[in-house]
């Protein structure tokens, strides 16, 4: 499957996300799964590891999944002491391990019609260890749905 998401996508939002709003989401993730309870995480759709990346060096082991090739290529690169895999959320099932926390953060849950996205969050159910815990970061769908339309924006000099 074509990933849908540009180079320039990527190089317009993922590298100019602020340091400040990822330091706010690592606090609460370490409140969320503290160690060392909650040690083994998987990041789903995890980019080139803005979370996982982090995470790894709080003293998580991390697996990081994403469907972008380059992208599974450059968090390989900068995290080294992070497995990376070129993996559709789709296929969680594939992986052959558990964890004790899963992380699906920036709004990357909840594009698919219903039956896959129920799908998708019973496989990662499926890959957690018995007292894990899932950890969405999700947009209310209603709110977007009523504000449809043209929108510009200028970030990082992209327009």
């Amino acid at each position: 499957m074509a990933n849908d998401y540009s180079p320039l996508w990527f190089e317009t939002f993922l590298a100019s996300f602020p340091t400040e709003r990822t330091k706010l989401q690592l606090a609460f993730l370490k409140r969320q799964l503290p160690l060392p309870r909650h040690a083994a995480v998987l990041d789903v759709c995890a980019g080139r590891g803005r979370i996982a990346g982090p995470l790894s060096l709080l003293g998580y082991r991390i697996t990081a999944v994403d469907r972008n090739a380059d992208c599974v290529q450059q968090g390989a690169e900068r995290f080294p002491g992070i497995a990376f895999r070129e993996l559709d959320m789709r296929k969680l099932p594939t992986l052959g391990q558990r964890f004790d926390g899963i992380v699906c953060l920036w709004q990357s849950f909840g594009f698919f019609d219903a039956a896959t996205n129920r799908q998708v969050l019973q496989d990662m159910a499926g890959r957690l260890n018995p007292g894990g815990r899932i950890i969405l970061d999700l947009y209310h769908r209603d709110y977007f749905a009523r504000r449809q339309g043209v929108e510009s924006s200028t970030i990082a000099g992209a327009r």
